[in-house]
């Protein structure tokens, strides 16, 4: 390549730069006289509690499962409905015997929250299948409800060990698999599907789907439960899954340990449902003389930044806005706090979306890491999250926001983790916004 078409290259590389908008993120400052450039951490901010709306739970990755009742944030339950396809069509059973049918699910290897942490106990729980159809790629939000029926199991019972790999007997010989919860169900239904009424069932997936819309999964209320647990569903190679075992003879007679495998993973839905009971707490009180503002994850409660302070300071151009908070709890074993945060604000149907710093840096880098919010454990003494909010900001002066406020929560809804904040009345830990702006003549 010719020095001439480098040059002209670098030139047009250089152009598109100096185009891009100054304000996204803040990291470019606008060409402007020193005398302009404005620098304040004095802005007021007023935090409060504010319950969290609920939020989609379409195919995520991991579930949640459990029941925790928190001595602070009260209590939590989380369900989860699940369907299944098949890996296969047509498939019929003609000389099989029925051994047993398994619901799997795979332990993650993080995420959990209670006393499974350290000093796990028995949990109980049932399974029931559902008779609603869970459809396709439909957006169902964390306190969707489906009509139940038949009881598969109601009487699991298990002590949580999602450390340790298994032995299961697979095909005539056993291999080691990842740490999983196997639940047995009921052997009537297991029966039915090596002999159903209507052989077309299998014929398709949306006739299998039919026949057997899927499960819910549940703590039993009342068996004092104190952990939620996380499960994943995601990659294809999870065994999180259902299967059927059973015995095929074979045309010389032998016996023969077969299993057929249903799917968790494609053209399914996962559904979560996810509950708080706050009437044993008091944090949503948001007393004048507070000095906390609570954060929990799973759809519990965020916290509202209130920034109408900042049309306080007239026609300004935001060069770059750091909103610090900073956690009251260190990171306590029993009760880990979030390892990141992240800002979203309220549209006018009142459901929350990532702020405009969210989206660019995900379009940039694909991470969270110009928009911040990790939690900064770097210095012993200022543990804090920094989050960047300079485009959001930039809308509100410019009157683009009806709310002029922030929601600061966990990424995922199926993050139970939770926080103490301090407030704007905090004399030690007061959460403040770093500003750089220019005033606009």
């Amino acid at each position: 390549m010719s020095f001439q078409i480098k040059l002209f290259l670098l030139f047009i590389v250089f152009l598109n730069f100096s185009c891009s908008k100054p304000s996204e993120l803040g990291l470019t400052l606008v060409e402007q006289e020193q005398s302009d450039v404005v620098f304040t951490d004095s802005t007021q901010l007023i935090l409060q509690t504010a319950l969290s709306p609920a939020q989609s739970t379409l195919n995520t990755a991991r579930v949640l499962v459990g029941e925790f009742d928190d001595p602070i944030f009260g209590k939590t339950t989380a369900s989860v409905y699940m369907n299944f396809s098949l890996p296969s069509t047509n498939v019929s059973f003609p000389n099989a015997s029925y051994d047993s049918l398994v619901l799997s699910l795979e332990f993650d290897t993080t995420g959990h929250y209670g006393n499974i942490l350290n000093n796990p106990s028995t949990q109980s729980w049932e399974v029931y299948r559902i008779e609603e159809t869970l459809e396709l790629n439909t957006e169902y939000d964390s306190d969707a409800t489906f009509a139940i029926g038949q009881v598969l199991n109601s009487s699991v019972r298990f002590s949580p060990n999602y450390t340790d790999s298994i032995n299961i007997e697979e095909d005539g010989s056993a291999k080691r698999r990842a740490a999983q919860l196997r639940i047995r169900l009921d052997d009537a239904f297991g029966r039915e599907l090596i002999n159903p009424s209507d052989p077309t069932i299998y014929s398709s997936n949306e006739n299998f789907k039919n026949f057997f819309k899927g499960v819910l999964i549940r703590p039993t209320a009342g068996a004092n439960n104190n952990s939620l647990i996380r499960f994943r569903t995601e990659p294809a190679n999870m065994d999180t899954r259902l299967t059927l075992y059973y015995t095929d003879s074979e045309t010389n007679g032998t016996q023969v340990a077969k299993r057929y495998i249903f799917s968790a993973i494609s053209d399914v839905e996962t559904v979560l449902n996810i509950q708080h009971d706050y009437t044993t707490s008091d944090i949503l009180d948001n007393n004048p003389t507070d000095t906390l503002v609570y954060l929990q994850g799973g759809d519990g409660v965020g916290v509202r930044v209130d920034l109408s302070a900042i049309l306080n300071l007239g026609a300004i151009s935001i060069n770059k806005a750091e909103l610090y908070v900073y956690p009251v709890d260190g990171d306590p074993t029993d009760f880990p706090i979030p390892s990141q945060l992240v800002c979203k604000y309220r549209r006018p149907d009142g459901s929350l979306d990532f702020v405009d710093d969210v989206y660019t840096s995900f379009s940039r880098l694909g991470t969270y890491e110009l928009s911040g919010g990790l939690l900064n454990k770097a210095d012993a003494h200022s543990i804090h999250y920094k989050m960047n909010i300079s485009e959001y900001l930039q809308r509100v002066v410019k009157g683009e926001i009806t709310d002029n406020s922030l929601y600061i929560q966990t990424v995922a809804v199926i993050d139970p983790s939770r926080v103490r904040l301090g407030n704007h009345k905090n004399n030690q830990n007061t959460s403040k916004l770093l500003l750089t702006y220019t005033k606009i003549q």
